[in-house]
Parts: structure tokens; C-alpha cells; sequence
């Protein structure tokens, strides 16, 4: 169940990003300036995140790559936590979300 809710989680933001990056990029702050933001944004928040969702659900699906999937799972979201967390830390002002 963690792992499908990983994937479906992934899956969500990523469809987002890609539908309407101004929109998530305005939740934190972020404005897409030029076409080239945009891109990047969409590529980064939307494809990336589609991207993980897809291969999580994967994983989900076969037993024997449960367990991988949970470490990427792990990993991804520890990555994602302790680099906001530095950058709470070193960037006076910022929002937690």
C-alpha cells in the first residue's frame, strides 16, 4: 500500500506539473518568466514525477521489485526532506510550506 500510494502520489503531481507548471510552481513562490522556465519546470515537476509514479507503480505490481521500489520510494523522499530542510535551515525566511 506504501508503494502505491508513493506511485499515485508521484503520478498526481507529476500530471499536474505537466497540465499546468505555473500553477504548481506559484504554490512555492516560483514564477516561470520565459518559455525556457516553463520547460524546464514542466520537464523537472511534470515529466520526472510522471515519470517516478510510473515506475513505482511498476514495481508495486511485480513482488520481486517490491522491495527496490521501496528503497527508490525511500530514497527519493529522504532526498527530497533533508535538501528542504537545508534550505529552511540556510535561507532565513522561508516558508516551510
Amino acid at each position: 500500500a506504501v508503494l502505491w500510494t508513493c506511485a499515485v502520489l508521484y503520478g498526481v503531481v507529476g500530471l499536474v506539473g505537466l497540465a499546468t507548471p505555473a500553477a504548481l510552481a506559484a504554490l512555492v513562490e516560483i514564477q516561470l518568466l520565459t518559455p525556457t522556465a516553463r520547460v524546464d519546470f514542466g520537464a523537472m515537476y511534470g515529466g520526472l514525477e510522471a515519470g517516478l509514479g510510473v515506475a513505482l507503480g511498476i514495481c508495486a505490481r511485480r513482488r520481486s521489485w517490491l522491495q527496490p521500489g521501496l528503497v527508490v520510494a525511500a530514497a527519493t523522499l529522504a532526498g527530497f526532506a533533508v535538501a528542504r530542510a537545508a534550505g529552511l535551515l540556510l535561507n532565513e525566511g522561508a516558508a516551510p510550506l
